[in-house]
């Protein structure tokens, strides 16, 4: 997936924040940088190669050959070591594929498209995977500020904090469940030893069971990276108290706040005629509680309402 983004002209920067968000590290349990990314799709284990690129039989490819000569030039073709102190400076709300182009459904990735040009999302270039079309962009600023505004709206409307505590009830109820399924994982390793021993399992089943069990484990752990994006407290008060929070909360309290209150916004083309409101490229789709969540902050008000009568 990291390769197909950098074919598809996605800079490693931001391939990194996409990895380290979804909760991928590197083999020491580091957060993925530059130099890590490029030494690692470098590695010729991953074409099937031996240190002198020659094929090892029987090895596992993740690329084809000819798709790790395509990354080499990409790297060779990078006049210095790209690092994270040159990424953009722009602290970007909507990072993370948190917006979507509306034409082909792809994430948005922000970066500049030049240096010293404005900060903008855009959906990548059309790729290998033809998943991408390219065609929709818009600054930061344009798409930012409409989904600032309409995110505190929402906060003011009448049961915003009702609606925000259930919200936080799924997110912590589904938490809960994986770390139970992943501390659960261990004792399941055990078992599936014992089964094996026992010969229960053959070699092929018990190998099979293993790498399903530990991709189980891995698709928890980023889940529960992604969910942990959305817990953040938010004041209760009035409009003054809303964007004064708004204003003094670090970029990654704001992030979780969208995070936490939409399911997709989607960036529509830009077309004559459209006019110069950006609010017309921009479709929100509110995210919203389960019924479960619902009824139990229901039973939870009614409760603090007859101790208080």
């Amino acid at each position: 997936m990291a390769a197909s983004r950098l074919f598809a002209d996605e800079a490693p920067a931001s391939v990194n924040a996409w990895m380290n968000s979804q909760g991928y590290r590197t083999t020491l349990g580091n957060p993925w940088r530059t130099e890590a990314l490029i030494n690692t799709l470098s590695h010729p284990q991953l074409a099937g190669l031996d240190k002198d690129g020659k094929p090892v039989e029987g090895a596992e490819a993740i690329f084809s050959v000819e798709e790790r000569s395509k990354l080499l030039a990409l790297f060779a073709g990078y006049k210095k070591p790209v690092t994270e102190e040159r990424s953009d400076p722009h602290d970007y709300l909507l990072n993370d594929e948190a917006a979507s182009c509306d034409r082909c459904s792809h994430a948005m990735i922000a970066n500049r498209v030049k240096a010293g040009g404005p900060p903008q999302y855009r959906c990548p270039a059309p790729g290998p995977n033809g998943t991408s079309c390219g065609g929709v962009s818009i600054t930061a600023e344009r798409l930012e500020g409409p989904v600032t505004e309409q995110v505190l709206a929402e906060l003011l409307r009448p049961k915003a904090q009702e609606r925000i505590a259930a919200l936080l009830h799924d997110i912590q109820e589904e938490l809960a469940r994986l770390q139970t399924f992943v501390k659960g994982a261990e004792a399941e390793k055990v078992r599936l030893r014992e089964l094996r021993r026992e010969k229960v399992l053959s070699v092929v089943a018990h190998e099979a069971a293993q790498k399903a069990l530990q991709k189980q484990v891995k698709d928890a752990q980023t889940r529960m990276a992604f969910l942990d994006q959305m817990v953040v407290s938010v004041p209760s008060g009035g409009v003054d108290d809303l964007i004064a929070w708004w204003e003094a909360a670090p970029i990654t309290s704001r992030r979780a706040l969208v995070r936490l209150e939409t399911e997709t916004i989607r960036v529509l083309p830009g077309r004559r005629g459209r006019g110069s409101d950006p609010y017309d490229r921009i479709d929100i789709v509110w995210r919203q509680p389960s019924k479960t969540a619902r009824a139990a902050k229901s039973r939870v008000a009614k409760g603090a309402g007859s101790k208080a009568a």
